[in-house]
């Protein structure tokens, strides 16, 4: 489930819900271009006939709320890495449309995991679901 992150304080945590139109002309800070979330997102913007005011691109969206939590824009992004640091001065509301968010974890195939590697995968997973 996507969420949307903003800075402590912002006029968006009123809201109980986020939606493309309540980010009109909101400095955004989003995932890459190349990113399947990202295009979920953008397709979102377009059905609601808004266009993104992205200023900031990022591999990675954990760095973005460190961003965010300095007041350089609003975000979009699964529930797990918000809250991950939430501790940060942000807020953290539902976004809408529901988009779907999928987490990749990657192994080796030419090594066997140990059984702290294997508990840690199945804590992971559980902890996903």
């Amino acid at each position: 489930m996507p969420v949307c992150v903003m800075p402590k304080g912002h006029a968006l945590a009123n809201l109980d819900t986020v939606a493309p139109p309540n980010l009109d002309g909101v400095p955004l800070l989003l995932i890459s271009e190349s990113s399947l979330m990202r295009q979920r997102l953008l397709k979102a913007f377009n059905d609601s006939r808004i266009a993104p005011n992205v200023i900031v691109d990022s591999t990675y969206t954990g760095p973005i709320c460190s961003l965010i939590a300095n007041g350089m824009g609003v975000s979009i992004m699964d529930m797990m890495t918000a809250d991950a640091y939430s501790t940060l001065e942000i807020e953290i509301r539902p976004f809408t449309p529901s988009i779907p968010c999928e987490l990749k974890l990657v192994l080796p195939e030419s090594q066997v995991l140990s059984q702290l590697a294997k508990v840690f995968v199945d804590v992971l997973l559980e902890i996903a679901r």
